[in-house]
């Protein structure tokens, strides 16, 4: 609840007359959701009433007020709800990863060492890269060397932006940008002394 509404509501358990006192200044409409809010600052009648009890006019504005409150609490209620709403729960999805080493032929991936990998569609390579070699790792110690790796293409570029642009690589650019489904993506990880190997013999 804003300041400004709870400020009106907690005057409004005085008497009219001292909301209005306190209010006489206040400005016509509620800053945080734009309600006309100037019944608050309504002068009662002076006319004269029989005993103590609130008149036909304070007893008006205290409806009024009531109804506001309720206004106010409904509007607060649906900006939580819509704001839960926009949130998105973090997706997991599968892509497959595989190891490129060196050969006399170039940079080429070893047969039957490609391994399903669970990432998330906004990951990046630097995100990506650790678990691809923690999960080769696990699944084929035979293979990996304890160097350093780097993540590739299966063209053997590396994987730094998305291909023909200058866009930094997230997993959901590359899969729009290739037009294929998550479950057929796949990218490989190569020893990076293999890949600066290979660079060079090319220049």
């Amino acid at each position: 609840m804003c300041a400004f509404v709870a400020y009106g509501y907690k005057t409004l358990k005085c008497s009219v007359r001292f909301v209005l006192c306190n209010w006489g200044n206040a400005p016509k409409f509620c800053p945080s959701c734009g309600m006309n809010v100037g019944f608050l600052t309504e002068r009662p009648s002076t006319s004269s009433s029989v005993g103590h009890g609130p008149t036909v006019n304070e007893t008006s504005i205290q409806g009024r007020a009531a109804q506001f409150m309720r206004f106010r609490e409904v509007k607060e209620a649906e900006r939580r709800t819509f704001s839960k709403a926009k949130k998105k729960p973090n997706i997991t999805i599968k892509i497959s990863i595989g190891i490129m080493t060196r050969t006399k032929y170039g940079l080429k991936p070893i047969r039957g060492k490609t391994l399903p990998l669970n990432v998330e569609p906004l990951w990046s390579s630097k995100q990506i890269l650790p678990a691809a070699i923690k999960k080769q790792r696990d699944f084929n110690q035979d293979t990996m060397y304890d160097g350093e790796y780097v993540l590739v293409y299966p063209d053997d570029s590396q994987v730094q932006n998305i291909p023909g642009t200058d866009r930094p690589f997230v997993l959901e650019h590359y899969k729009e940008a290739i037009g294929k489904a998550y479950q057929r993506i796949v990218l490989y990880i190569c020893p990076l002394q293999d890949l600066s190997k290979y660079r060079s013999t090319c220049m």
